[in-house]
């Protein structure tokens, strides 16, 4: 029996390792397993990860597993936190309950399934009001595949006199990749089925938004298509029964080198383990980058836009076109330089 408990907790243990792992192997997110705690039929740990660029929220993850025969059984909480850089310049953000979380690892195959569900809550702070009536959060997959399913109910952001109202919103992703995210790819769709702004003097509403993307990174360049569908804006202080506009817009930017996007997320996690949990990217990361940007550019990117039909019934105008946009490599050169030379800029000028 130690033993076949030792070897359930060692497969567990494999593939949390493994799924934090695949979570950096991206470049976008740093991960860091500040706690562990192994038992002979349980384990507990601690969990914090933050966006790889800024930092500016990390959200911290406990964990207890259960290792039985067949599988192990998970649970713990999610705390979100602010840096102490934003938390300063905003104040203490507090709800009134740590959101849990439940999952399952199969022992045999492999598949991990995640479960978070999100009771109603109210966040105030500093005269504003963040108001979430309930989500649903689904996590699952193996190693090479995994998908996302994420409802929320509706959220209410009410500041001053003001008011953003959204949902129900729906998120459905699925990432698959090959080990090191030498290869993946990327397909998301973010469905908001009602969005309302509000002031005191009109209000703006949409029904419904869908936006489509799908990225994808082979061996030679990087692609990524968009899809945008807006339906009917309405302002019904001005036209309650006529839309101001809706429509349809779809482009794909391709030809980013490949091997220069592998690089510069090397170099990002590179950067990254040198910080610290106030400072994570050290000064002048743009400037150390800017030669690997150039590279991720060398190919001479092109922007197709497949599809821009816009109509706007309260306006009396319509839009429909489509084409590509060409780019040579040394106009994305000066488009770069810009960038970089403007953020130079206004650095030196906040410092100053």
């Amino acid at each position: 029996m130690d033993g076949s408990a030792t070897a359930l907790k060692r497969s567990f243990e494999r593939g949390l390792r493994q799924a934090l792992e695949d979570l950096e192997a991206r470049g976008e997110w740093r991960v860091n397993r500040t706690e562990s705690r192994q038992g002979w039929l349980s384990s507990q740990g601690r969990l914090i990860l933050s966006p790889l660029l800024g930092r500016p929220w990390r959200l911290e993850l406990t964990y207890r597993a259960r290792h039985g025969i067949l599988s192990t059984d998970v649970e713990g909480t999610v705390l979100p936190r602010l840096d102490t850089v934003l938390q300063q310049a905003v104040g203490e953000v507090t709800a009134p309950s740590v959101p849990r979380w439940q999952g399952r690892y199969h022992t045999l195959s492999g598949h991990s399934e995640l479960r978070l569900s999100l009771a109603p809550f109210v966040i105030q702070q500093n005269g504003r009001e963040l108001a979430v009536r309930g989500g649903r959060l689904r996590l699952e997959g193996v190693f090479g595949d995994w998908r996302l399913r994420a409802l929320l109910d509706q959220l209410t952001l009410t500041d001053g006199m003001a008011q953003l109202a959204l949902g129900p919103t729906e998120l459905e992703s699925r990432y698959t990749y090959t080990e090191g995210a030498y290869h993946f790819a990327q397909r998301d769709h973010l469905h908001i089925e009602t969005l309302t702004l509000s002031y005191p003097s009109y209000d703006i509403q949409l029904s419904p938004l869908d936006l489509n993307s799908h990225m994808e990174l082979d061996e030679s360049e990087l692609r990524i298509n968009v899809a945008l569908d807006v339906g009917d804006v309405m302002v019904p202080s001005e036209a309650p029964d006529t839309p101001l506009l809706n429509g349809q817009i779809e482009m794909e930017l391709s030809r980013i080198n490949a091997d220069a996007v592998r690089h510069v997320i090397r170099r990002l996690r590179q950067e990254a383990s040198w910080g610290d949990e106030s400072l994570p990217m050290a000064e002048g990361l743009i400037a150390r980058l800017e030669p690997d940007l150039r590279k991720m550019l060398s190919d001479s990117p092109r922007l197709d836009v497949t599809t821009v039909a816009i109509d706007s019934p309260l306006l009396g105008i319509q839009l429909d076109a489509d084409g590509a946009l060409f780019l040579t490599h040394a106009s994305w050169m000066n488009l770069a330089w810009l960038i970089l030379t403007t953020k130079r800029a206004g650095k030196m000028a906040r410092a100053g």
